[in-house]
């Protein structure tokens, strides 16, 4: 099977609507786009990670697991530091997973909803004591974190045209970007999903070197017009304190990262922007809006919170 079609699947198996399927593809195209602005000029970039709570119910900072995916092209000892950076967020364990690209353990599938996932050969690390330690029991050292769930994984009806657009949109990506996304929801939509038991995750897109300090920068990435009530770009507040948690409690700057398109319709490229979380929460309109559903249930509240474009830098 065509990796697009495994990623397809994967995504399937943990949403809940058409349109988180289309939010989630979106983000995808750009998050790599990014990644390939970041190492066309240079720019140290790192693989962002999960923060996933290992308890039902509880906030993303409170009792997770981190985790990140890389590939074996990658300096597994160059993550020290970010894993090190982590720590004041008080995560009950951190791992490395890296994978070998295109590679795929022989007979070793995982079934769930009714779809054959193959694994791949990968090697998993867990942070202790500032390096990495290879586990004995590989990914089960991360999975067996969570309690099982009594839910059976179902492979969620998405749309022919919305999987066609999807495969569409994502068809200028290498296959080692496609091996590297399949991955992160393998683990993150098939193996834990809704398999497991856990609370309300969150995530880092990325992360990178500052030049010039050398300061380690956290990014969100996001792909937005702009919005028609307040012109500015819009972020959900589960977001925008997560974010503000995270940066307040390491001491790292947080910086979204908006890949300004023309509009939802054909969604031409203008420019990138950015604007660190403080300085978004400081200038952000008071009165928050009703965003869209992306990942959420259709019949959930999102207040959202817009930051004037002014008080965007160009990047």
């Amino acid at each position: 099977m065509h990796l697009f079609d495994l990623l397809s699947d994967a995504l399937r198996l943990n949403i809940i609507h058409d349109n988180a399927y289309k939010t989630r593809m979106n983000g995808f195209v750009s998050e790599v786009f990014f990644d390939r602005y970041l190492t066309g000029r240079q720019i140290t970039r790192y693989h962002g990670g999960y923060l996933v709570p290992v308890r039902k119910h509880t906030a993303a900072l409170t009792d997770f697991v981190y985790f990140t995916c890389i590939s074996s092209a990658d300096e597994p000892a160059d993550y020290l530091s970010v894993y090190q950076a982590l720590l004041p967020l008080r995560p009950v364990c951190q791992f490395l997973i890296v994978y070998e690209n295109g590679r795929f353990a022989e007979q070793t599938m995982i079934d769930a909803g009714g779809r054959q996932f193959p694994l791949p050969v990968w090697q998993v690390y867990r942070f202790e004591n500032g390096v990495f330690s290879s586990e004995s029991d590989g990914i089960l050292a991360l999975t067996n974190l969570f309690d099982d769930s009594v839910q059976q994984p179902v492979l969620k009806k998405v749309s022919a045209f919305q999987i066609d657009a999807a495969r569409n949109n994502l068809a200028f990506l290498h296959e080692q970007e496609l091996m590297h996304l399949y991955v992160e929801r393998l683990l993150f939509d098939v193996l834990i999903g809704r398999r497991k038991v856990k609370g309300v995750p969150t995530d880092i897109d990325c992360i990178v070197r500052q030049p010039g300090t050398d300061q380690l920068v956290l990014i969100e990435v996001k792909e937005k017009d702009v919005a028609r009530t307040i012109p500015g770009f819009g972020l959900d507040e589960h977001r925008m304190q997560a974010m503000k948690q995270i940066s307040d409690l390491t001491g790292l700057r947080y910086t979204l990262v908006v890949r300004h398109i023309r509009n939802q319709k054909d969604r031409a490229f203008i420019g990138w922007k950015r604007i660190e979380i403080n300085t978004f929460m400081q200038h952000r309109h008071p009165v928050p809006v009703e965003g869209g559903k992306g990942m959420r249930s259709m019949d959930s509240h999102n207040p959202t919170y817009i930051c004037p474009v002014e008080y965007f830098k160009e990047i």
